[in-house]
């Protein structure tokens, strides 16, 4: 039989896990730290549950913690939560105090290495997984002739589940309307792949490379026959270039027939159209390149009916007059748009938001003399909370001197 020795130790672990919540990458984990003594073998290991502290002592160089998972079956993505309090390891993976997460047959699925008074959360999507999985603690082989009592120490285990807030197959895709705009965040996953074994160090592999992130799938079924535009905001994820570098997109049939793309890098909008028969239904999958360098952020994806964008036209006939010390702007007025945003460049700088206004004039007061303005206009209009901007290219003045 294996010995535990936690006694005081234990106690003192949870009175301070009462006291503390464990905050994991978002995650908030509030229940108190429970006490949980491994298994020696894979046939006496622990169950854990989801969502949970739990705190053991591992005995030393020599000895094994089994413990024993089931998948959840819903989208099956984790977080596994390893906080090594003081278990003498460090440095490399030779020298660490390791996890293997592995299947009934010992295949390991990944090695989570953490060192003394280090905490590793690993995010993980397990592909299509639905045996139990066995998490195996041990110190690396560096420690493995070391006497029992060394090497020992305390540490904390946690297996929180994460709701996705998007589906990430065809069958599991979120549904969404034309004329709305929908946010959503990108997130760094290890998406393990049962299929692919990696022959250098014979672990379970990750996916193709599309899905060593966040997969998202969106279902859009044509109210209409017509075009429409998919529109692509990539908001915040540092990427650019060519489609291995951006934010991508694309339109697929019900048999995966790709019928459109478009890619985004950071900052950017970009957009494509498609032709659909009325109750056509298209799935829009979003992904990243395989050479985005960071895997997290947040991006929005919308879907427009062409007929409807075509009637938020850019101003036309805008003019700038010099009047005095003011720059009257005029454009014509389109009974579609709802309003009108107004940029100033000066002297041939970088355009800056000056004015929006829902009529078809604006008087520019703060000019000086010897200053050249140039003025752009974009026409938009506000559709189910979302602010539907010009299709067209903004309407620009020419250039205007005021003396």
């Amino acid at each position: 039989m294996k010995t535990k020795r936690m006694n005081g130790v234990k106690s003192a672990i949870t009175m301070v896990a009462m006291a503390v919540a464990l905050m994991v990458g978002g995650t908030s984990v509030k229940a108190a730290d429970v006490n949980v003594d491994g298994g020696a073998t894979k046939a006496a290991s622990k169950r854990l549950n989801y969502n949970t502290n739990y705190v053991a002592h591992f005995d030393g160089a020599g000895s094994n913690d089994w413990y024993v998972i089931k998948p959840t079956g819903q989208n099956n993505f984790y977080e596994i939560v390893i906080k090594n309090f003081n278990i003498s390891a460090g440095g490399n993976g030779y020298y660490g105090f390791h996890a293997y997460v592995m299947n009934g047959a010992g295949d390991v699925y990944m090695d989570i290495d953490t060192h003394k008074n280090k905490q590793t959360v690993t995010k993980v999507k397990l592909r299509d997984i639905k045996e139990d999985l066995y998490i195996k603690f041990e110190v690396g082989e560096g420690f493995k002739e070391n006497s029992p009592k060394e090497n020992s120490g305390n540490y904390r285990i946690a297996i929180n589940t994460v709701k996705d807030d998007c589906g990430d197959t065809m069958a599991t895709a979120t549904s969404i309307s034309y004329r709305k705009t929908y946010t959503r965040k990108m997130e760094d996953w290890y998406n393990l792949d049962p299929t692919i074994i990696n022959e250098d160090n014979g672990l379970w592999d990750t996916g193709l490379y599309e899905d060593k992130s966040d997969v998202d799938f969106f279902r859009f079924k044509a109210p209409k026959s017509g075009y429409y535009t998919l529109r692509l905001k990539n908001i915040n994820m540092p990427s650019g270039g060519n489609s291995g570098h951006t934010l991508n997109a694309e339109v697929l049939s019900g048999y995966e027939e790709q019928l459109a793309k478009v890619d985004s890098g950071k900052g950017e909008v970009h957009e494509c159209k498609i032709k659909l028969k009325k109750n056509q239904t298209c799935y829009i999958r979003v992904h990243l390149g395989e050479y985005v360098p960071q895997n997290i952020g947040n991006y929005q994806v919308s879907v427009w009916d062409n007929d409807y964008l075509s009637a938020i036209k850019a101003p036309s006939n805008a003019k700038a007059t010099v009047s005095g010390k003011k720059v009257k702007l005029s454009w014509k007025k389109n009974s579609a748009v709802k309003s009108y945003t107004i940029y100033r460049s000066v002297n041939g700088k970088s355009y800056k938001k000056i004015a929006t206004v829902n009529k078809n004039s604006y008087v520019d007061k703060k000019v000086s003399k010897n200053k050249k303005y140039q003025y752009k206009i974009v026409s938009s209009k506000m559709t189910d909370k979302t602010n539907v901007l010009s299709k067209a290219k903004s309407a620009k003045t020419k250039k205007v001197r005021v003396k």
